[in-house]
């Protein structure tokens, strides 16, 4: 359900930045309800699609929010478990109370003027930083079973937090920064997503067969990775990055220097996702995954060349001043999400990748 709801927020993130209403209410923070309080006689559609895309931002966090404390209390050691939550409710409520500072500015401040961070909030701040530092020292340190999904749940929790302050400090600094931020925004909303897919992936492989009892079986085999693929997996799904933070940047600021790396890094994602697939199908990976690239990479390029061919066909310049239509925008948005869907797939495949092993006799093994 987070990894679904992260998706629509994305899906309508996409749809702020084609239609360039990013800016519609220069005002942040503001309230979840903003849309229930405000005259409806005076907004127009983009003003509505972006205090949407804030509303749906802290419904994600609500989520990410229930899914790291829920991880966290599947913790079969006490004091890890209590403490994990105590430090994850102190961060929570130092965040909340961040945002309540800087609405209750925003409301005697004209749009623009500089927010200020009290002494007290920066410290609870910092406290509840330490606090889940803390915690996921001990975590890592003590090993306990499926430790690893916590630690993804907390930091993904974290990233939230972060993103949507780069979201409302691109409207705020907007006038300072331009779409500079905007381009950071768009491009680490893909960690958050990345992420959240990974702890969706290690839930689902979470019954499978106990990894030790894998790795060394009783019949007289050892288990070993499957040659080059780990190195495969995470090469693509650091190309598909590198291909969407240009693209993000292409998108944001219009630069001829980002148009061309999102070029270079389709290729290369274009070529490591398809080895990636190969050598994890003849491994005995899951066709449906497998299947779901190949058919992606496909109407990816296909998205991407008559998104680029409507937009820069007639010259970067033109591109930045021309007037936006809704076919131009469904189009782009249709690219971004396919390439967002290709991150998820990517995330996939390294996760499998790490849990993929063929099994040889301990002499071939040895020698």
């Amino acid at each position: 359900m987070t990894a679904a709801i992260t998706f629509g927020l994305l899906v309508l993130g996409t749809f702020v930045t084609s239609f360039r209403v990013g800016m519609a209410d220069p005002v942040w923070p503001t309230e979840p309800w903003r849309l229930v309080v405000i005259d409806w006689s005076e907004p127009d559609a983009g003003f509505i699609v972006e205090h949407t895309h804030r509303l749906l931002g802290w419904t994600t966090g609500a989520f990410m929010a229930v899914l790291a404390l829920g991880l966290i209390v599947t913790e079969s050691r006490r004091d890890l478990r209590w403490g994990g939550l105590a430090s994850v409710v102190l961060l929570l409520g130092a965040f909340g109370w961040l945002h309540g500072v800087l609405i209750a500015q925003t409301r005697k401040m004209p749009p623009g003027t500089p927010l200020s961070v009290p002494p007290g909030v920066a410290a609870a701040l910092a406290l509840a930083a330490l606090a889940v530092f803390v915690y996921a020292c001990l975590t890592i340190a003590a090993q306990s079973k499926d430790w690893g999904l916590r630690i993804v749940g907390v930091v993904l929790l974290i990233c939230v937090m972060v993103q949507g302050l780069l979201g409302g400090l691109r409207v705020h600094l907007n006038a300072l920064l331009g779409g500079s931020l905007a381009a950071i925004h768009g491009s680490f909303s893909q960690v958050v997503f990345g992420l959240v897919v990974l702890a969706a992936a290690m839930l689902s492989s979470h019954s499978s067969v106990d990894e030790a009892q894998y790795r060394y079986p009783e019949d007289g085999a050892i288990a070993r990775p499957v040659r080059g693929l780990r190195a495969w997996a995470f090469l693509a799904l650091i190309a598909v990055y590198a291909q969407v933070f240009a693209g993000a940047a292409l998108r944001h600021l219009t630069s001829p220097m980002a148009g061309r790396l999102h070029l270079l890094f389709a290729f290369v994602a274009a070529i490591t996702l398809a080895v990636t697939a190969v050598r994890l199908a003849r491994s005995g990976g899951s066709k449906a995954i497998i299947g779901m690239t190949h058919g992606l990479l496909t109407l990816q390029i296909v998205l991407g060349v008559e998104s680029w061919l409507a937009r820069f066909g007639n010259g970067f310049f033109d591109a930045s001043v021309r007037r936006i239509t809704g076919a131009d925008a469904i189009l782009r948005s249709s690219h971004a999400v396919c390439g967002y869907l290709l991150v998820a797939v990517a995330v996939i495949m390294a996760a499998r990748a790490c849990r993929t092993f063929v099994r040889e006799p301990i002499a071939e093994a040895v020698a």
